[in-house]
């Protein structure tokens, strides 16, 4: 105390005055008390400060509480921060991310890649031997005359435009394109009419499909069977012995005016990975004619090995 008393004496006199006008002030004492009563008032206005952040937000909070002191506001603004800051931020970030992320990334992936990869796997595995189903016949419309194809008797016009006198006499239009193929005529002596080719049966193959359009003209009397057609499959080494014997046969007891399709279906497992002679054959009597037209022939493999 001697010490602050003589600094504080000498200071007076350089300022010009007495040493009278010095107060002193003690740690324990008068005018301390009454700073420590100000100290803990402003514990007090930090405490309100406090509670009033808890209520509001954590930011508002902090503030207000730093500025203020120490005591009951720290604690207050601290619990009030982390309650509300921790709480908003855990159930925006976490809930949103795991609810979008998973949900949108499961859907999306697993359902692309299941569809795209089973479907052609699938298609391409189980069709059995490789190019097995397909048309066995060209030109089987007759649009390119006889291109592919073999005629009996020789020299005899089988395949005919639409615009063909016999065929305009008989009403007949093709039934697709510009030509038709037509066995039988006039003759005074029995004759077989017929056209042919090559099919290649592929491996694997299991049955086949014979198809077509046909029309018939006659003028033989409708009490016996004079003139009829039909089809064949057999191993050129063995004509005599055809694959099937069951075949649909046309004949002039009947008659069609218009377009009649046929289809039916050939085993064909016996025969597979051979080449065999598909034919259309009109067997005729004298005299009397019968006109069998044929149009959009089709010979189709139409079940494999390794499939349904």
């Amino acid at each position: 105390m001697r010490y602050a008393i003589v600094v504080g004496c000498f200071l007076a006199g350089v300022l010009g005055a007495s040493c009278g006008d010095i107060s002193v002030f003690h740690d324990d004492g008068g005018a301390g008390a009454s700073a420590g009563d100000s100290g803990r008032g402003g514990g007090a206005a930090g405490t309100g400060a406090g509670a009033a952040g808890t209520a509001a937000a954590g930011a508002a909070g902090a503030g207000p509480a730093g500025a203020a002191g120490s005591g009951a506001a720290g604690a207050a603004g601290t619990g009030a921060a982390g309650a509300a800051g921790t709480g908003a931020a855990g159930a925006a970030g976490i809930g949103a991310a795991g609810a979008a992320g998973s949900g949108a990334a499961g859907a999306a992936g697993s359902g692309a890649a299941g569809a795209a990869g089973t479907g052609p796997a699938g298609a391409s595995g189980g069709g059995g031997a490789p190019g097995c189903r397909r048309e066995l016949l060209t030109n089987g419309a007759f649009e390119l005359g006889m291109s592919a194809w073999n005629e009996a008797p020789q020299g005899t016009p089988l395949v005919r435009r639409f615009d063909d006198p016999e065929v305009a006499s008989h009403q007949v239009a093709p039934q697709s394109g510009l030509y038709v193929l037509r066995l039988g005529a006039p003759s005074n002596n029995y004759v077989v009419h017929y056209v042919e080719q090559h099919a290649d049966i592929p491996l694997g193959a299991l049955e086949l499909t014979i198809s077509g359009q046909l029309q018939i003209r006659t003028d033989e009397p409708p009490d016996d069977v004079y003139d009829e057609a039909y089809v064949q499959l057999f191993d050129e080494s063995t004509p005599s012995s055809p694959l099937f014997r069951s075949a649909p046969r046309w004949s002039n007891l009947t008659p069609a005016s218009n377009w009649t399709s046929f289809s039916f279906a050939v085993n064909v497992a016996s025969v597979a990975g051979k080449q065999m002679v598909f034919r259309i054959v009109a067997d005729l009597d004298t005299s009397i004619p019968t006109y069998f037209y044929f149009d959009t022939l089709s010979v189709a493999v139409t079940r494999c090995s390794g499939s349904p």
